[in-house]
């Protein structure tokens, strides 16, 4: 039996809600990368959506990153659109400018906020590095300005999989276009050692002001995993754009793990009780997934970076096996965050996990309330599937025998408070799809992972956030709805933490 934590299997759709006349333009068939299409014309690209008009007359709004890569080019087509990532490396103000000054002047590139004034993401279909396509932009700012941007080139999460011949000649194209941009030689290569021998190559290029690393890495079976440029203030006067510089620029990069020195006082003051009853972790910073199937790896990516471990999503997916489509599988997932966390210097703990024997107990007191309100009750003949359990129980009949387990609810609660107290997050292993949630998520049903990051004992509520930005960074639940969903609750801490 092997869960799955899925990414986006729904799109949102906002329907304009008058009529309009037909509009002139060309109708084609659309498709969304759940399957669906949609007929219509196409409008306009308009702050990340894409208009489009039916035949039926109506108007639709559709997020561009719902779209399948192929559409998304064509909408970068027909929306004319330019985002080109030179625009930042010819910027000499890229560090000195005010965060929302920085923003209004590279507003073609799609930038939106995950965390005000700390972190920005796009996924704009038309970001472009060297004419070729940019997966996602991220932008750090820290101390009132920009502190780094980070580039995907290229990530199996967000572009699939691509052959080795495609993988380096977008790899050589790259390094040609920063040693032109640079006006002279990068540095030699550089393996960099990761958890789990993990290895991820590096190159450096320095121009004042700013110095450049590419990153890139192939798993251990071959499969090209992500190509990523990281732009920083370049940390050298004088040569700066010399081959000994951009060398120095991967060692003093952060692409080198800084953890800061955390014991136990640290972590526990980094809890905040507020005058509601709730004690909170305000610091855990937020990763947005996208629409991958990447919540387990933008979770774990989460907490790594809550310790100081630069760790990104795309490493976590390469160890774990997560697919974009698919998610992580659950054993897979444990085996991946027990070896990071081990290859970091922290520990891993798994503090509740629906076994096989739960799952079975859980069916054996379904079907024994199903009965007695004359509902279907759920068989399985020793082979469980569990998405098609949790699709088929009566949501209420499920809440009442969960919670008819006091004391397992009163375990998880207790294992919250206790993690909450200590300034640790824990990840939290879900179903969705039986409690309603406000606001509506990106993923309608199925496996999922998010973070609890507090609590309010007076309310009896668990305090969570998940990977989609800063609209789910910080949500509620009552307790007896967070314990329906819960599949399985885990830990990562550093070691001298008790």
């Amino acid at each position: 039996m092997n869960a799955k934590s899925h990414g986006l299997h729904g799109f949102l759709l906002v329907l304009l809600l008058f009529l309009l006349p037909a509009w002139g333009g060309e109708t084609r068939v659309w498709t969304i990368q759940n399957g669906t299409t949609v007929e219509g014309a196409y409008v306009e690209f308009e702050e990340g959506h894409v208009i489009l008009d039916t035949a039926d007359g109506r108007r639709l709004a559709i997020p561009v990153e719902a779209f399948i890569a192929q559409d998304q080019i064509l909408i970068c087509e027909l929306s004319a659109s330019v985002a080109n990532i030179e625009d930042l490396l010819q910027d000499p103000a890229l560090w000195t400018s005010a965060p929302g000054d920085w923003m209004s002047r590279h507003g073609s590139l799609g930038l939106v906020w995950v965390d005000e004034n700390i972190s920005a993401r796009s996924q704009h279909p038309c970001l472009k590095f060297n004419g070729q396509r940019t997966w996602e932009l991220l932008a750090g700012f820290a101390d009132g300005h920009a502190s780094q941007v980070i580039a995907s080139l290229y990530n199996r999460g967000d572009a699939g999989s691509i052959s080795a011949d495609q993988f380096k000649s977008l790899l050589g194209s790259s390094q040609k276009a920063l040693t032109g941009w640079a006006g002279s030689p990068p540095s030699t290569v550089r393996e960099l050692r990761g958890p789990a021998n993990t290895r991820v190559y590096a190159q450096a290029w320095v121009r004042a002001p700013h110095q450049v690393i590419l990153q890139w890495s192939v798993g251990a079976n071959g499969i090209p995993e992500f190509i990523r440029m990281r732009i920083t203030p370049a940390g050298t006067t004088g040569r700066a754009s010399s081959a000994a510089a951009a060398a120095m620029a991967i060692q003093t990069s952060t692409s080198t793990a800084r953890a800061p020195i955390l014991n136990s006082a640290s972590l526990r003051a980094r809890v905040r009780r507020e005058p509601n009853g709730d004690l909170l972790l305000p610091e855990v910073p937020m990763v947005d997934q996208g629409q991958k199937g990447y919540c387990a790896a933008a979770v774990t990516e989460r907490v790594l970076r809550y310790y100081g471990r630069d760790f990104d999503q795309h490493q976590v997916a390469q160890m774990a096996g997560s697919t974009a489509e698919g998610g992580t599988g659950s054993d897979e997932l444990l085996s991946a965050v027990s070896r990071i966390a081990r290859g970091l210097d922290l520990n891993f703990r798994k503090l509740f996990d629906m076994d096989i024997q739960r799952y079975l107990r859980l069916i054996e007191d379904y079907n024994r309330a199903a009965r007695k309100k004359d509902l279907q009750p759920f068989l399985h003949n020793n082979m469980i599937d569990v998405d098609l359990m949790y699709r088929t129980m009566d949501p209420s009949t499920l809440r009442e025998v969960r919670v008819a387990r006091a004391v397992d609810m009163r375990q998880f609660f207790s294992s919250v408070q206790e993690n909450i107290g200590m300034g640790v997050p824990l990840l939290w292993a879900v179903v969705l799809g039986v409690i309603e949630e406000t606001p509506a998520l990106p993923q309608a049903a199925g496996g999922h992972m998010r973070l609890i990051i507090g609590y309010n004992p007076q309310t009896q509520e668990i305090l969570y956030s998940d990977s989609w930005g800063s609209e789910h960074a910080l949500k509620r639940m009552a307790l007896a709805d967070a314990w329906t969903i819960t599949t399985g609750l885990l830990t990562v801490l550093p070691r001298n933490v008790r």
